[in-house]
């Protein structure tokens, strides 16, 4: 696991950054959607396109029409082949493989297994670019892939605080924390 994340460590360096993007499909049609897990909901089609993973993640909520399933299925393919290109970034080019998350499903194994690395795509630490668009913070280890006896923590130590006095931060830390208070309510 440690020599995966090495290679990973490797290979971002010299990728540049990964992006993450919501998609809301209607009848055919792209519209980004803010990033957050609370954004999908039983009457939505979402596409998530995930540069970090290589992964383009398709969530269908149960009340969905076949026909809007099918639509959605056409359009991400589109995406998968070619990207998606957002203002000035073109996000996905590299995407290697579709997973299919469909909510009236749930109880399927490969279904749940998909829903659980899709939920993992929000419990990483992201930078935001805009609304819609996030970076991955590199170096990071996937959540699934932690070594035993190495301890992630999300949170910083502040110095000792005055009582009518802010904890101080360091500059390198706000960002981090800033994120992470972001996403903890939309996880």
């Amino acid at each position: 696991m440690i020599n995966e994340f090495a290679e990973r460590k490797v290979k971002d360096a010299y990728n540049g950054p990964s992006y993450v993007l919501m998609l809301q499909i209607v009848r055919g049609e792209r519209v980004p959607i803010p990033f957050g897990r609370t954004n999908l909901s039983s009457d939505s089609v979402v596409a998530t396109i995930d540069e970090y993973s290589k992964t383009l993640y398709l969530w269908f909520g149960k009340n969905c029409s076949e026909v809007d399933k099918r639509l959605a299925l056409n359009t991400v393919e589109s995406i998968r082949k070619i990207g998606y290109k957002y203002g000035q970034f073109h996000v996905g080019h590299s995407v290697k493989s579709l997973k299919i998350i469909d909510e009236s499903k749930l109880n399927d194994a490969e279904n749940q297994n998909s829903n659980q690395e899709f939920t993992e795509v929000f419990n990483r630490i992201f930078k935001m670019k805009d609304k819609y668009l996030v970076e991955v913070i590199k170096g990071q280890f996937p959540p699934a892939s932690q070594p035993v006896g190495i301890e992630v923590s999300k949170t910083t130590e502040t110095k000792p605080q005055k009582t009518d006095s802010k904890p101080e931060v360091a500059p390198e830390q706000s960002a981090t924390l800033l994120n992470i208070a972001t996403f903890q309510g939309q996880t």
